[in-house]
């Protein structure tokens, strides 16, 4: 139904941006593709939470998807919709995970390059079935997983801000920041953006990016 839901959408008056959050790789089909390739107000954005990619790793934590699968869908969504900007989760140190499985992680995340990703380290929480689990991996190991994986992420991250440089984006203002100088804006690709304060700033605004780094863009509004 989701499909239809964003066509319905995208006809309301008043209704300028739709963003969809947070769709598990087996909610898509060829029909919700095609309305993100084709609806004017759906955001080019999707946030895919795929937490590993190691299919043994994926088992243990009862996920249904396959990497096969995952890699056919991003495939075909990166073909589809060639500016589609794509944010994921990724857990490393999960109870068993071997040094192949993590640069099964690492080299998805190389394939695909993610926006906006976050990885964390896997922690025990108790009475689960994890926790339990044999073949707990040292925090030490989990630790230098993390920093090498968030080390690749941050880099594709501030590449794809420095991309946006000179050109302008429609923002949606989200409001002051703490020292009351700035503004912040989110653009459809969810980075922050910053610029001067003015009064009566507009909710949506075109702004000029001016520079960038992997945390935020500064821009200036649009004559």
């Amino acid at each position: 139904m989701l499909p239809q839901l964003l066509k319905d959408l995208n006809e309301l008056d008043g209704v300028e941006w739709i963003r969809v959050m947070y769709l598990y790789p087996n909610n898509f089909n060829d029909e919700l593709i095609e309305a993100f390739a084709t609806l004017d107000k759906v955001c080019k954005y999707i946030d895919i939470p795929l937490q590993h990619a190691s299919d043994t790793l994926l088992s243990s934590m009862n996920r249904y998807d396959t990497k096969a699968e995952v890699e056919a869908l991003l495939t075909k969504l990166r073909a589809r919709i060639p500016e589609i900007v794509i944010r994921t989760t990724f857990i490393v140190g999960f109870p068993g995970e071997t040094d192949e499985d993590f640069e099964q992680t690492m080299k998805i995340a190389q394939q695909i390059k993610y926006i906006n990703s976050y990885s964390f380290k896997y922690s025990p929480r108790p009475h689960t079935a994890a926790a339990l689990m044999p073949d707990q991996i040292p925090e030490s190991t989990k630790a230098a997983r993390l920093a090498r994986l968030d080390t690749y992420l941050n880099e594709v991250q501030r590449e794809f801000n420095e991309s946006c440089i000179d050109k302008t984006l429609q923002c949606l203002l989200e409001g002051p920041d703490k020292t009351g100088k700035h503004l912040v804006y989110r653009t459809p690709f969810m980075q922050q953006c910053i610029v001067p304060s003015v009064d009566n700033a507009p909710e949506l605004a075109n702004i000029t990016i001016t520079s960038a780094n992997k945390a935020s863009l500064r821009g200036k509004f649009s004559d």
